[in-house]
């Protein structure tokens, strides 16, 4: 089952969850440092907090696309029942989406196109290597291929030599240097004919 592929994973998942709310805990912190930094009552800040906080959850919980314009309608609803006038939570929602959301959706975007860049230009650098380890790998083979017919070529001239330095037999002496001369000869255009192929 799927959970028997959990078992052990017990402290990853932890590591998971810990990383998770540390995530939800900086982007909801987002509007309340904007707050913070822009205004100078924070009497209100842990308010303005809750409200991102509720935000958040409710969102999340609806089967909806915050790009819609859910979550800024929530906030800047929210921003007014704390005692924000209607500029001042646009502001407040508007800089917080654009910081929390859009920012992270630019990064991570360019971040995204970069990463995919690098790696094409990996896949070349990989390509070109193995285009030229093929070409290095072919001229070893024709070079092995060209030693080979070489042994094959001073054979076939030695038993010649050997077959016209013993005429006791003349008949059979031809025959068999004629017959190891094709064997040979054969030979070395089957070998030839492989490392073409290959």
């Amino acid at each position: 089952t799927h959970v028997s592929h959990l078992k052990g994973t017990s402290a990853m998942m932890m590591k998971v969850l810990l990383y998770n709310i540390l995530q939800r805990i900086c982007n909801i912190a987002v509007t309340l440092f904007i707050y913070l930094a822009s205004s100078e009552n924070p009497g209100v800040a842990f308010d303005v907090w809750s409200a991102q906080c509720m935000v958040v959850i409710g969102t999340n919980m609806l089967p909806i696309p915050g790009a819609v314009g859910i979550s800024d309608y929530l906030l800047i609803d929210s921003f007014g029942t704390i005692g924000f006038d209607a500029m001042g939570a646009v502001n407040l929602s508007l800089l917080s989406r654009t910081i929390s959301f859009y920012f992270s959706v630019i990064v991570c975007g360019a971040s995204l196109i970069i990463y995919a860049i690098s790696n094409k230009i990996k896949e070349k650098k990989q390509e070109k290597k193995a285009e030229k380890k093929a070409e290095a790998d072919l001229i070893r083979r024709q070079k092995d291929a060209e030693a080979k017919a070489y042994e094959i070529e001073q054979a076939a001239r030695a038993q010649k030599a050997k077959a016209d330095a013993d005429p006791s037999d003349v008949l059979l002496s031809n025959n068999a240097a004629g017959f190891e001369n094709e064997m040979l000869q054969m030979e070395r255009k089957f070998w030839l004919q492989e490392q073409m192929v290959l």
